[in-house]
């Protein structure tokens, strides 16, 4: 009796310890180890001559840029979960500059760049002519302490 009470004492120990063995781990856990910029130059290009010559200007300062990126970038172990999209906002200063700073972690993070659409008026030799400008959707790579320079063009609506 004193085995058969041993063998079931010894086989209710394998099953707990296996069974304790067994807990779900967090497969989702945050990777965020640093941060990246990416700043750069905002310009305007139009025809004032209407001979087909280009000029160029510095984006007004003040308008708003954002930068949009999905959480999901920034984890280990990307589950069926539904992630966020993180947005950073800036403004182009009075030299056509921008810079935003987003979390990085040592996978690419696909930064999806955009603006405000952006209103200008100049002289054709003729007219005052006004013209709405728009960012067409950017996207940039970046890593961990990663600074990416990325210049861009508004265009005509």
């Amino acid at each position: 009796m004193k085995r058969e009470f041993f063998k079931y004492a010894v086989f209710a120990m394998i099953v707990m310890f296996s069974l304790s063995a067994c807990e779900k781990e967090t497969t989702n856990s945050a990777s965020v180890i640093g941060k990246a910029t990416i700043s750069g130059t905002v310009i305007v290009r139009y025809d004032a001559t209407k001979t087909g010559s280009d000029s160029t200007v510095f984006a007004q300062a003040g308008t708003k840029m954002y930068a949009k990126y999905s959480s999901k970038d920034l984890v280990t172990v990307a589950g069926s979960s539904t992630y966020a999209d993180i947005i950073k906002e800036t403004t182009i200063d009075g030299s056509g500059n921008y810079s935003f700073t987003v979390d990085a972690n040592l996978l690419e993070v696909t930064v999806t760049i955009y603006s405000d659409d952006y209103r200008h008026t100049y002289y054709d030799g003729a007219n005052n002519v006004s013209k709405v400008f728009s960012l067409p959707s950017t996207k940039v790579k970046v890593t961990k302490d990663v600074i990416r320079i990325k210049d861009l063009q508004l265009a005509i609506k």
